[in-house]
């Protein structure tokens, strides 16, 4: 069975109220995030261009998460529309 990456468009909200804005990425094992992109970039973020932000900018958790995805031939997921790994080799943003 398939363990797709999931990366979904977030609005984070601190404690305080504070929002930061990115994605959270995770598959059945790993998960992490960011939170770093500024408000209007957020908005105005394509689903592809979210994946490829994230496949640009990895930690080492999402780096293994991309690694596993491309190497099995699978699918990430980006706000419920798939993407095969291959295509980040392949294709370029």
């Amino acid at each position: 069975m398939s363990n797709h990456i999931y990366i979904v468009k977030t609005t984070f909200v601190d404690h305080d109220g504070d929002k930061s804005y990115g994605y959270r990425i995770y598959d059945d094992y790993a998960k992490d995030y960011n939170n770093m992109l500024e408000e209007d970039e957020f908005e105005k973020m394509s689903n592809e261009e979210m994946l490829w932000h994230a496949y640009e900018n990895t930690t080492e958790v999402t780096n293994a998460l991309f690694d596993y995805a491309i190497s099995n031939d699978d699918v990430i997921i980006v706000n419920g529309v798939p993407f095969q790994a291959v295509d980040l080799l392949e294709e370029g943003p």
